[in-house]
């Protein structure tokens, strides 16, 4: 029954075995371009750059790294004109010493894994 449904998922949910989460279509939002920024860190703390580019709403993801590039963020662009406007966002930043902007030509696969309970490997048929 939905009622029985619903509850043993509150369950499996209230019990941290289980975690929903909504992922969206970008084909259907219209998001063409999957979009990776990478930048060096110059004169600050590359954390506290980190924080800053969180606080963008269009970016999905901001990876600091070890090694070179400092920073790698990532999200999905409408057109060129978002990609610039997203650039145009980032370039002011204090610290954000230079950056390479990459947009695809193709996604051929997008996996996406959430939480400590994530699968972190996918295996080839």
């Amino acid at each position: 029954s939905d009622v029985g449904v619903s509850n043993r998922i509150r369950r499996l949910t209230d019990n941290n075995v289980i975690r929903t989460t909504i992922l969206y279509d970008t084909d259907a939002l219209g998001l063409t371009f999957y979009v990776v920024i990478e930048m060096l860190v110059r004169g600050r703390p590359i954390a506290d750059v980190a924080e800053e580019l969180a606080s963008i709403a269009d970016l999905q993801t901001v990876v600091t790294l070890i090694g070179s590039p400092d920073i790698s963020v990532l999200f999905f662009a409408r057109d060129h004109a978002h990609v610039e406007h997203v650039r145009g966002l980032i370039s002011p930043i204090v610290g954000v010493h230079s950056m390479q902007v990459m947009i695809s030509t193709k996604l051929a696969k997008y996996m996406t894994t959430h939480g400590r309970y994530a699968i972190l490997s996918h295996e080839e048929d």
